[in-house]
């Protein structure tokens, strides 16, 4: 295991891309956390606030395409927060500034180099979050149409909305130092790798009391989902992992009539 103190640059220079397991639970971060988020950013001179640390594993030996073990609240929020800026104030930045802000979030698709090139996501989102994020973080355009956001569900497409009216109502001395937080060189979170042979379970379970908590079925469904891809040889068989969440448990716990239920926190 180790740790490095990081920025949002560390994305780029190292060509990083990162997954939410399909079996994590979707977003559940609320106007609340959002409010407390943003704040602390405006709030703070200079440079980002610090907001801990991120467990990472890599998928595959130097694929630098991680899964993330802990931090896909803060790390989704973060996303989401810098694709609303972009839209809001994309025009009034320097060129220069505009290429190395989304260069944090977009990663550039392999291809044949004469083509044009397309743009996708650094961050790829749970099974259950991928119609909202999609919605959100559209690089086929220009910029994300809040009306077609606005009729999107799911806490992802609040969180952009949120985000996109709060920049919306920004001075534009503002918006230029959140643009200069975001690019700024001072470190703000420490970015922990795991090993393969490390217990991601124990790791998970040690960090689950931070944040917005699990309920315990999560707990449970991450153990089993975690267990049986270690198990997995090949290909075929991870595919066959994901089929037996989908049937067994997406459709169970987190359709759209039974989501709210399972992300409440319940008194027993």
């Amino acid at each position: 295991m180790n740790g490095t103190a990081c920025n949002l640059k560390y994305f780029p220079i190292n060509n990083i891309k990162m997954e939410v397991p399909f079996f994590q639970r979707p977003y559940v971060w609320t106007i609340d956390n959002w409010k407390v988020f943003l704040n602390s950013i405006v709030d703070e001179n200079n440079k980002m606030p610090f907001i801990g640390s991120f467990i990472f594993q890599e998928i595959r030996m130097n694929s630098r395409t991680y899964s993330i073990i802990d931090g896909q609240q803060r790390l989704t929020t973060m996303f989401v927060m810098i694709k609303a800026y972009l839209d809001v104030f994309l025009t009034n930045l320097n060129p220069d500034d505009a290429s190395e802000i989304k260069r944090i979030i977009l990663i550039r698709k392999p291809g044949a180099l004469n083509s044009k090139a397309v743009y996708e996501s650094r961050l790829i989102p749970s099974a259950f979050d991928k119609p909202s994020f999609k919605a959100v973080m559209d690089f086929d355009v220009s910029c994300s149409d809040p009306n077609k956001v606005l009729n999107t569900k799911g806490q992802i497409a609040d969180a952009y909305l949120y985000f996109y009216n709060e920049f919306k109502n920004y001075e534009n001395k503002v918006m230029f130092d959140i643009g200069q937080k975001i690019l700024s060189d001072s470190n703000f979170y420490i970015s922990i790798d795991i090993d393969s042979d490390d217990d991601v379970q124990k790791i998970f379970d040690s960090v689950n009391s931070l944040g917005q908590k699990l309920t315990c079925a999560d707990i449970i469904k991450n153990y089993l989902f975690q267990k049986l891809r270690s198990f997995c040889v090949n290909v075929a068989q991870k595919d066959d992992v994901i089929n037996i969440y989908n049937e067994n448990w997406e459709d169970v716990f987190y359709s759209n009539d039974k989501h709210k239920y399972w992300i409440d926190l319940k008194s027993f």
